[in-house]
Order: structure tokens, then C-alpha cells, then sequence
């Protein structure tokens, strides 16, 4: 019984190893490749690169995943930033259209020219 679980521990820490080693080329190369890129350049790179999602498929699904997340939540967060400081600014007596209205100008910093 001893013997067994000995050569279950040495399994384990040899899979463990064999892991930490696939994941660190994995890092390393994906570094090399998205060094000095946005993330959108980096997405584009990595992810059109049929090499890389055959030899590490749950690696790359993961990459694209976490890639995601920052630069989403970031644009929810700006958004509803300037929602508050928008309606703070108005009060709450601003209709729907108009504070829709605001957001696309405030968002996307359209040149207001000249306003009625």
C-alpha cells in the first residue's frame, strides 16, 4: 500500500512538472509574440496562429478569455462613469434620447460644433 501511493506522489509531481514546463514555453512565446502590442494587435497575432491552437487548445481558449476581460470591463466602467457624472451635472430631469444623446458625445468625444 505504501508502494503504491509513493508511485502516485512520484505520477503527481512528475505531471506537475510536465505542466509548469508546457504552460512556461507556452508564457514565453506568447510573450515573445505579443511584446510591444495592444491588445487587440496581440489577439489578432496569437489567436490566427492554427500552430499554437493545436499544440495548446485549453491554453489558448484560456489566453483569448482573459484577454477579454480587462479592456470590457474597462469600457463598462468609462461608460457608466460618465452616465454619473453626466446626470449629477443635469440632474435627473434629462429624457432618455438626451442622455443617450450625451453619452455618444461624451463616449466617443464627437467635436460638438455648434448647438441650437
Amino acid at each position: 500500500m505504501a508502494q503504491k501511493d509513493t508511485i502516485e506522489v512520484s505520477i503527481y509531481y512528475k505531471v506537475n512538472d510536465m505542466c509548469k514546463e508546457i504552460l512556461l514555453e507556452f508564457m514565453e512565446i506568447h510573450r515573445h509574440a505579443c511584446e510591444n502590442k495592444t491588445i487587440f494587435e496581440a489577439w489578432h497575432v496569437c489567436g490566427s496562429n492554427f500552430e499554437r491552437h493545436t499544440n495548446w487548445p485549453i491554453l489558448m481558449q484560456l489566453w483569448q478569455k482573459v484577454t477579454l476581460i480587462p479592456s470590457s470591463i474597462a469600457i463598462y466602467e468609462q461608460g457608466f462613469s460618465k452616465q454619473t457624472a453626466i446626470k449629477s451635472h443635469l440632474g435627473n430631469r434629462l429624457n432618455l434620447e438626451t442622455l443617450d444623446a450625451l453619452m455618444w458625445i461624451s463616449l466617443y468625444e464627437f467635436e460638438v460644433i455648434e448647438m441650437d
